[in-house]
């Protein structure tokens, strides 16, 4: 028993060392084209491959590839998978959707090529194919649904940094009142993400919730 006990502890210890490797913007971005992607790409808003565990092995990736290798990889890795087609629906954005979306932050990315932001780009101006398994679809819009997110039952640190790009993602693509915000939510990721890093505890991680519902 002290034998597994001990295999779990060094395992746990391994993701948490590999995820500090990272630094707070190289995560920010990362957080940021995870969620775009988990929204617009078709294969992943069909949910043709497994999001979290694309994000989860990136944690474990050596960080020297850089935010540019693992986005890279990212994409590469749901290109490769088939999804199907979806009849295109003609829909126009009301004025406070307009308010509440900005992808101005693509040419933004620091260290990232050219070619990985056109790629992203091109994800969110011309969406095609995108499916509904994040969201709810209904003649009124898309809606944000939960019902298929995946619960994970033991304590990690990688774990809990993929919470925190959920919960902010969910925010940034559909919580209607974001405009109204007295704070800009692009802040509140990355204040957030050197908390997440340091929650050692169920503890940790409750209280750092609460701060997060708090910005609400």
């Amino acid at each position: 028993m002290k034998s597994i006990t001990l295999i779990l502890f060094l395992i746990a210890s391994t993701l948490s060392a590999q995820l500090s490797t990272f630094s707070d913007r190289e995560l920010y971005q990362i957080g940021k084209v995870w969620g775009l992607m988990k929204y617009y790409h078709p294969a992943v808003s069909q949910e043709k491959t497994d999001w979290d565990a694309v994000l989860l092995a990136s944690f474990r990736q050596d960080s020297k590839t850089g935010t540019d290798g693992l986005i890279k990889n990212c994409l590469s890795t749901a290109d490769e998978q088939k999804f199907d087609k979806i009849p295109k629906q003609e829909s126009e954005c009301d004025s406070i959707t307009l308010l509440n979306f900005d992808a101005s932050w693509i040419e933004k990315l620091k260290k990232v090529s050219p070619e990985n932001k056109n790629r992203l780009l091109h994800l969110v101006n011309t969406p095609e194919n995108v499916g509904s398994f994040y969201s709810n679809t209904a003649k009124s819009g898309i809606y944000f649904s939960s019902a298929n997110e995946k619960v994970y039952g033991t304590f990690s640190k990688d774990v809990k940094m993929l919470d925190l790009f959920r919960i902010w993602n969910v925010v940034e693509y559909f919580y209607p009142y974001k405009y109204l915000l007295d704070h800009n939510w692009d802040d509140v990721l990355k204040k957030y993400i050197p908390l997440f890093k340091k929650i050692n505890n169920e503890k940790d991680y409750g209280s750092a919730v609460m701060q997060l519902a708090a910005e609400l």
